[in-house]
This record gives structure tokens, sequence and C-alpha cells, in this order.
């Protein structure tokens, strides 16, 4: 059996080395709403970054692209409104690896239809080539009325999209 940690990993400083670090790494939001069509899936125009260790996230195509292989901790929220009172319907938020997607959670208010703002997190575990997969959110309202859209806030940070690389 091997020592998780090694005499030899701390330096005279009591810094504490070879252990790896968990990046690439990103975290973005949305910095004002975004309108979408009703009942359409749309990709999230998360187009802020709050930090990007290896520029992996890229702000106009609203992609994450790790270049280094490995296992990745992958997180998306969205606020999915309608501007009417008591007409939103349904929320989804995906996250989507290469186009397809991989992670999928939803709010149904379809029986009570009460509100106009519902609020959708995920979190999932997937693995990355280190040369051409990409990650990105996708999101879905609908609503019986009035203009849909996914909430953004230069100062609140209410669609967010973010993830790291996890050491093995």
């Amino acid at each position: 059996m091997t020592s998780i940690l090694k005499a030899d990993n701390i330096q005279d400083a009591g810094t504490a080395t070879g252990f790896g670090t968990m990046t690439p790494a990103f975290a973005a939001f949305l910095n004002a709403d975004q309108t979408v069509s009703d009942a359409t899936d749309t990709v999230a125009a998360i187009n802020e970054e709050i930090f990007d260790s290896d520029s992996a996230y890229d702000t106009s195509t609203y992609r994450f692209t790790p270049q280094v292989a490995g296992k990745y901790f992958l997180y998306a929220a969205a606020q999915l409104q309608s501007n009417t009172v008591s007409t939103f319907n349904l929320g989804q938020l995906y996250i989507r690896k290469n186009g397809t997607k991989i992670a999928h959670l939803w709010n149904d208010a379809r029986n009570n239809a009460n509100g106009y703002s519902k609020g959708v997190y995920l979190a999932t575990v997937m693995t990355a080539n280190g040369s051409s997969d990409y990650f990105d959110v996708l999101g879905y309202v609908d609503a019986t009325s009035g203009t849909t859209f996914f909430g953004g806030s230069s100062t609140e940070h209410r669609t967010v999209f973010g993830g790291y690389r996890i050491i093995e």
C-alpha cells in the first residue's frame, strides 16, 4: 500500500506539493436577462467569467472545452422565468456534452401554475477526452403567456455554469 502523504512532498515552508491541481476550472454567469422562445430548448448565453484557470471557457460560444483528459465535476443553475405572474408551466435545465444532453432536471408547475420564476440546479460528473470534448448548458421555459427568459444580472449570479477536473 502506498502512503498518501509522503515526507518528501512537504517543503521546508510547510507547502504541500505533488498532489496535482483541480484544473482546468471555471465559473461563469449570465450578466443580463436572456429572452428565449417559449417552450424551446435554448443554449444559455452564459457570457461573463468569474474565473477561468486555463482559458477553457469561451464566452462567445458558451462552451467549456477542457484540454486535459479526466473526470470533471460540472454544475449549472438557472432562474427560469415568465414576466407574467402565475403563468410559469415548466422549466428545464440540461448540461450537454458535444451537443448531447447528459444531465437534466426540471421544475414542473403545470398543475398549479403558481408564480413566474423557478430555480433549477443540477450537477454531474463526466469524462472529457482532453482534446475535443465540450460542455454547455441548455434551458427551456414554457409559460401560458408573457415573455420567457433566463434570469441574468451583473450583480447577482442567477444563471451560472462551472466545473473543475477531479483529481483521481
